[in-house]
């Protein structure tokens, strides 16, 4: 049986992210020097920036992304908007009881911690009762 080691995941994942570009190409798409993308490319962790840089480029799967973050050891931003996310729709299920959040209703996976608390003040708004127990600013 083979097992790969962190390194030799590391560069497939890579190799995955880096979606047959050339390393001029990827330089321009992520302001990342050429040196430093091959370094990336041949198993250097980079920093959590040049990363994420390189997970947003087009066509970089969820999957991919989450591996990534992971072998190089940091949260992945996009996660943390996600967990945000689901505290604050649970936060306002607890607050008013159960309501109709329609999946279609959700920000996309990967918004900005930004999007997804003005998401939630619009859902809030929305669910809020103005009642004599709403704990809703005026």
């Amino acid at each position: 049986m083979f097992l790969m080691t962190k390194r030799e995941h590391w560069k497939a994942a890579i190799a995955q992210a880096y979606g047959g570009r050339e390393e001029f190409e990827l330089h321009e798409l992520t302001d990342i020097s050429q040196p430093w993308l091959n370094q990336i490319k041949n198993g250097r962790i980079p920093s959590r920036e040049f990363l994420r840089r390189i997970c947003d480029l087009p066509g970089v799967a969820r999957r991919t992304r989450a591996a990534l973050f992971y072998l190089a050891g940091y949260v992945d931003p996009a996660a943390e908007s996600d967990a945000a996310l689901m505290a604050g729709v649970r936060e306002l299920q607890q607050e008013y009881g159960d309501f109709g959040v329609s999946t279609t209703d959700l920000p996309v996976a990967g918004a900005s911690l930004e999007e997804v608390e003005r998401f939630l003040a619009d859902l809030r708004d929305k669910t809020c009762t103005g009642g004599p127990a709403c704990s809703c600013p005026p």
